[in-house]
């Protein structure tokens, strides 16, 4: 321990006073955000407002939910892949592979997930978006993101990663573009709206590695591109997904890795 000390005063001794100084002062701003950050999760609703989405982010140029709706169901830039593809591939991909497409859908739509080799499992008639169902350890969604601790020997911290992820849109896109039932429409709006409602932003398991964040809005967004033709996608619904989408930016940009 002796030892220990005695060659990290050697290395502080070698750094600049005025470098050091700025490191300290660094760390220490660093842990007062941090503190003032955490006190605010706790004591506020950390989901965006509707009318600060309308004003301060979209910068007044909708008047409510209905007008972003508009906007975004008849703009034509940028183009989704998915309405790209011609209607020869779609035969060909229908004809190939649409019994496999169709019996992964319904399985999700179901709550049957097989994450990182568990087998199909059946998560309930709600998910437990913070819990690692192979062993039954549960992440508190309450606790604020920065005070995670990793469940070392005790839980996989992976697995709830993993189905926030939301990796299986693309295969509930899939079976809604090759059949247009809207069940699959439906199964995406919910389990979008009832992650929203059970992962406040800042906390929770979901919010700790930036990495997963993004690769949630990524599937969010591809999702979405499937089911954007939907009748089922009311303005209510593409406002708060739009509002989500938003803070999962900032988000990241505040989290870089």
């Amino acid at each position: 321990m002796n030892k220990f000390i005695y060659n990290n005063l050697r290395k502080l001794k070698k750094i600049p006073l005025k470098v050091l100084l700025k490191k300290v002062l660094r760390k220490i701003k660093t842990r007062s955000l941090n503190n003032i950050d955490r006190i605010f999760f706790l004591i506020l609703d950390t989901e965006i407002s509707d009318r600060m989405f309308l004003k301060n982010i979209l910068g007044n140029k909708f008047k409510d939910s209905e007008d972003v709706r508009k906007y975004f169901f008849v703009r034509k830039n940028p183009v989704a892949f998915i309405s790209l593809l011609s209607n020869s591939l779609k035969e060909n991909f229908l004809n190939d592979i649409n019994g496999k497409v169709i019996e992964e859908a319904n399985k999700i739509c179901k709550h049957q997930f097989n994450l990182l080799g568990s087998g199909y499992t059946y998560l309930g008639e709600y998910i437990n978006w913070h819990c690692d169902f192979k062993t039954g350890y549960y992440c508190n969604a309450r606790t604020y993101y920065k005070d995670i601790e990793i469940p070392y020997g005790k839980a996989d911290i992976k697995v709830p990663w993993e189905l926030s992820r939301f990796q299986h849109l693309t295969i509930l896109g899939e079976g809604y573009w090759l059949t247009h039932n809207e069940t699959y429409t439906k199964e995406f709006i919910n389990q979008i709206n009832d992650w929203i409602d059970k992962n406040k932003p800042k906390g929770g398991v979901n919010w700790l590695c930036t990495m997963d964040v993004a690769i949630r809005a990524c599937n969010w967004i591809i999702g979405y591109s499937y089911f954007k033709g939907s009748s089922e996608i009311t303005d209510e619904f593409l406002f708060r997904f739009l509002k989500s989408l938003y803070q999962h930016g900032t988000h990241i940009m505040a989290n870089l890795e």
